[in-house]
Order: structure tokens, then C-alpha cells, then sequence
């Protein structure tokens, strides 16, 4: 009896085994169903994309007014070919699809070898033994501004990232050294080859970290006007030079401001102003602060992009203060991050998700799917938004974006320059929005080893607004 007992008992928690394992089973089936669904369809491993490309001509990219950013021709024999019309311009953020995919033919992938065609008509082209035509993707990318950020670029190193601040549409991002798509499969082989270098790859709009300089000033004005009402009593004696926790800091050619508050103090860019507020700030409050604006976290952004890194705290050295509050130290920022921050201020201090495509149409035209801009989360009251864009509009009206003051629009921005090897010359920053009062730009703009934010970002900014507004 004992031993029929234990059988029994063994066999009644093999079966509870097999049932756990059968819901787990279920439970995960409808997991992948529900929640990982588009992960799973877009998968590089899924063997129904190798199919789909076989049977489908791979659907157009095209800019937010149907110019066409990439297509398939077909050549003889069958064969296909991906051309990219505006060559290097687009490269790092349409991307190629030659020995693995990258930029928006990664992302839409999936979309642009789904066909939207019938069932009527892939059946009638299978009999006639063409190929179903692929989807289009339509982005936001505006070709006008994207040629004028990538000629203002020149032969700099460098990114420029340009948004819409109440949607979170990018209409241009540029990265240079860049590359021409249309000779990727050469430009990897030699790669391999170890002929040259990677760099050309790399996205330096959404990976490259840069210190922010006087672009973070903004930052460090709004912590400090949020956290003190009586902020517009601040006063500071700008000597040109003073010296905070054992570090020497110099204002600009040691220019000497004067009597300094806060709104002054962001206009002409007072380093020693900054480093005076470093030393009155709660440093606990202040990361936190920063966090929120998305510094130590993973953008939702769909492509690849790298966490901007904010790391003063209550157990820094003192002497870093200084230097942290005034863009300098040991933070960094992508351009993307840089742009976000602005248009958070821009959007009455919202953040949106930034995104890259409006719509998926069939190639006849049709609407399959429309993507809507959704917000990421508030980050400050609109009324401190609205008080530091009066401060940034000073700036330009008083301040070091004074040549941006005779535009028939109102700008609000910050310069940088962004110290970052003694034997190098600086990087050139610019972040700002326009018009002040209904923000529909934004701008980042970092040039790398190329002085002041004055002598380089600037004007490619004013170039990138001007365009903007006379084609509005």
C-alpha cells in the first residue's frame, strides 16, 4: 500500500510538472503574440523576411513632400538595384541595405517588403511572373533643410540635428564624415579589407557624446531659477577670472562682465557667474534635475543612440563643480539629446518622442498606417519654460546670438564652445528655437574644432531658420 501510495503521489506531481510547463507554454505563446509581436516580425531572424524580399520589389523612402530619398529599379534579368537619389546627404539616417541594413531601411524593414497589393493582384502578378510591389514609407525628413545642414557642415566634422518641438517630427539630421550609399558595397569592402576606417558609419547626430559647454548653462540657469524664487536678486562681480573650491576659472578672453545677474549672466555666456551658482546649488537635487531631462537614460528614439552622461553628485570633488555647472567637465551629450532639451523648453516643457516616419501608403498611394506624435512625459511647468525662453531670447537679443537678432522672426538659443583637448581648438555649439512666442524650429548644431559658437554654429543655424520660415 505504501509504495502504490508513493506512485501515486510521483505521478501526481509529474502531471503538476507537465501542466506548469503547459502554461508557461501558453503563457509565453501569447506574450510573443501580443507584446513582442513587431519585435518578432522584424527580426533579422525571422526566415519570412528572406521570402518577402525575394517575392517584393522593396517600397520607396521618401521625404515628408514625396521626394524620393531611396528606391528599387529593376535591371535586367530580374535583377534589383537600391539607388539613393540625393547620394551622401541622407546617408546616416535613411541608411543602406547591403551586407545588413541600417538607418530608416532597418527600421522600416518590415513595411517596405509588405506589399499592399490585393489578393486579386498578386495573384494576377504571380501568373504574369512579376514581383508584388513593396510599401512606401513616407518620413518627415524635409530634403531642403537636410541639404542645407549638410552643406553647412562642410568638410567639418560634426552633427546637426533639426526638429518640430510640438510633434517631435525630425526634419533634418545630418552626420558627418558621412558616406554615399549608393557605394556601400565597395566603401564595406574595404572596410574589411582594413582600407579604411569605420568612422564614416558612425551616427554622430544620435552616438556622438560631446561636452555640452555654455549649451548646458541653460540648464543650470533654469535648476537655479526653479529653486529660487528670489532668483532675480542673484547678483555676481565678473572680474574675468576668479577662483571656486582651488579652480581657476576664466571668462572668455578673461573679459571682465561686471555686475552680473542671471539673465545677464546667460546672455554673454559669464563663466565665473555659472561657477558662482555651482557653489549655491543642492548638487542631489541638481542630478536628479538632470535625469529628468533624460541625461543617464535611453532616449525614446527607434535607432541606435547613446545615453548622454551626467555624473556630479553629493561625492564629486568640489573642484568639478565648477566646471560641470558651465557645460564643461566630465558630461556629454549627443546633438539628438541637446535638440530634445531645447524642444522640451520650446514646447512649454513637454517632451515629445522624436520620431522619423509619418506614414506607411501602398504604392498606389493608400494610407495603411499613420503614425501620431505622442508625448514622452512633462518635464517642467510651462511657466518656467516660458521664463528661461525669455532668458535664451536675450541671448540673441543681448547676448552672444546677436547676429541672429535681425531675422523677421524672434530666436531664442544658447551658444557653446566646448573645450575638450588643449591642443585642439574648440567645438562650436548652438541649440534655439523660432519664432519665441509659437515655437515651430528647433535646432542643435555641434561643429567639431571650430572655435566659438559664434564663428561656426550660429551661422549654419541662421541658414537652417531663414530657409525654414520662407518656405512656411
Amino acid at each position: 500500500m505504501i509504495k502504490k501510495k508513493k506512485a501515486k503521489e510521483n505521478i501526481n506531481r509529474i502531471q503538476s510538472l507537465f501542466i506548469g510547463l503547459f502554461v508557461l507554454l501558453i503563457a509565453n505563446m501569447i506574450y510573443l503574440a501580443g507584446y513582442k509581436k513587431e519585435e518578432l516580425i522584424i527580426s533579422p531572424y525571422n526566415p519570412r523576411l528572406t521570402t518577402l524580399e525575394e517575392e517584393v520589389i522593396r517600397g520607396k523612402i521618401l521625404g515628408n513632400n514625396y521626394e524620393v530619398l531611396a528606391e528599387t529599379v529593376e535591371l535586367e534579368d530580374g535583377i534589383t538595384e537600391r539607388i539613393y537619389p540625393y547620394g551622401r546627404i541622407f546617408s546616416h539616417i535613411i541608411g543602406y541595405t547591403a551586407q545588413g541594413k541600417s538607418g530608416i531601411e532597418s527600421l522600416a524593414n518590415f513595411d517596405l517588403i509588405r506589399t499592399g497589393e490585393g489578393i486579386i493582384g498578386q495573384i494576377w502578378n504571380e501568373f504574369i511572373g512579376e514581383k508584388n510591389k513593396g510599401n512606401n514609407v513616407v518620413t518627415t525628413l524635409d530634403p531642403l533643410l537636410q541639404e542645407i545642414a549638410f552643406e553647412g557642415l562642410g568638410n567639418n566634422k560634426g552633427a546637426i540635428v533639426v526638429l518640430e518641438p510640438s510633434t517631435g517630427k525630425i526634419l533634418a539630421l545630418v552626420s558627418k564624415p558621412d558616406f554615399n550609399p549608393n557605394e556601400i558595397e565597395f566603401l564595406l569592402a574595404e572596410l574589411n579589407r582594413g582600407n579604411t576606417s569605420e568612422t564614416f558609419l558612425f551616427n554622430r547626430a544620435t552616438q556622438g557624446l560631446y561636452p555640452p559647454g555654455s549649451t548646458f548653462k541653460v540648464l543650470t540657469a533654469l535648476h537655479y531659477i526653479m529653486e529660487n524664487p528670489d532668483w532675480e536678486e542673484f547678483q555676481y562681480t565678473c572680474s574675468g577670472s576668479d577662483v571656486f573650491y582651488d579652480n581657476t576659472i576664466n571668462c572668455f578672453n578673461n573679459t571682465a562682465h561686471g555686475i552680473m545677474g542671471i539673465r545677464e549672466a546667460l546672455a554673454v555666456s559669464c563663466n565665473t557667474t555659472f561657477a558662482q551658482l555651482g557653489t549655491e546649488i543642492d548638487l542631489k537635487d541638481f542630478k536628479r534635475f538632470n535625469e529628468n531631462f533624460m541625461f543617464n537614460n535611453r532616449l525614446p528614439f527607434p535607432l541606435p543612440n547613446s545615453i548622454s552622461k551626467y555624473q556630479l553628485d553629493v561625492n564629486s570633488n568640489l573642484e568639478s563643480i565648477p566646471e560641470t555647472v558651465m557645460g564643461q567637465g566630465k558630461t556629454e551629450i549627443t546633438p539628438l539629446q541637446n535638440a530634445l532639451i531645447t524642444a522640451t523648453i520650446a514646447n512649454g516643457g513637454i517632451m515629445m518622442k522624436p520620431y522619423l516616419i509619418d506614414r506607411i501608403e501602398d504604392h498606389n498611394g493608400k494610407v495603411i498606417k499613420k503614425f501620431m506624435p505622442e508625448q514622452h512625459k512633462r518635464i517642467i511647468n510651462p511657466n518656467y519654460a516660458f521664463l528661461i525662453t525669455e532668458l535664451m531670447a536675450g541671448v540673441v537679443t543681448d547676448g552672444t546670438g546677436r547676429s541672429l537678432n535681425n531675422l523677421p522672426f524672434t530666436v531664442a538659443g544658447k551658444t557653446g564652445t566646448a573645450e575638450h583637448r588643449k591642443d585642439e581648438k574648440p567645438h562650436s555649439l548652438f541649440i534655439g528655437f523660432a519664432p519665441t512666442d509659437n515655437p515651430k524650429i528647433v535646432v542643435s548644431i555641434v561643429v567639431e574644432n571650430a572655435g566659438t559658437g559664434t564663428q561656426a554654429a550660429v551661422p549654419i543655424a541662421r541658414r537652417l531658420l531663414e530657409a525654414y520660415f520662407e518656405n512656411q
